[in-house]
């Protein structure tokens, strides 16, 4: 089986557990996988481990953050939904959606948890609030990935709000 075909599957399990329906035109929902993910500091490469299935943190390095891409066509707020695995019983992943302003700083934002030890859920912060013109992104952390357990981000789905 290709890499390609893996990533099709993986990417059509996930998407009834969103509760995102396929379409075949613009829409006010993306679906991201977590590899697209890229690390925040240099000190991080070769910290994460990426396949089509998901990215998680196998070395402890840097500080754990994770700058996701999030691609808008209006100026609303975004609702996201961010398919996670957490065994780690030390530790959550944490994970905002952002509104910047040109110089950098949050012009909104809201941050949410995983649970530790609950395995498969969903993390889902959201900005509501319209913003004509500002990037957003996901920002996650994870901690590493050891005796205490696992962290996985699979996939996110990002539902522009008009």
């Amino acid at each position: 089986m290709t890499t390609r075909t893996r990533l099709a599957l993986a990417i059509a399990a996930i998407i009834p557990a969103l509760g995102a329906a396929p379409r075949a035109h613009a829409d006010d929902q993306k679906l991201y996988i977590g590899a697209l993910c890229q690390e925040n500091s240099l000190g991080e490469t070769g910290a994460f481990l990426r396949n089509e299935a998901y990215i998680t943190r196998v070395v402890n390095a840097g500080n754990g953050r994770l700058i996701c891409p999030v691609t808008t066509d209006n100026a609303g707020g975004v609702r996201t939904r961010i398919a996670v695995t957490d065994t780690n019983t030390g530790a959550d992943i944490s994970c905002s959606v952002s509104v910047r302003n040109s110089d950098g700083s949050p012009a909104a934002f809201q941050t949410r948890f995983s649970t530790g030890s609950a395995g498969f859920q969903f993390i889902s912060p959201e900005v509501t609030s319209s913003f004509s013109g500002l990037p957003r992104s996901v920002e996650c952390i994870m901690p590493v990935n050891g005796s205490n357990g696992i962290t996985l981000i699979h996939s996110m789905l990002v539902t522009e709000l008009f």
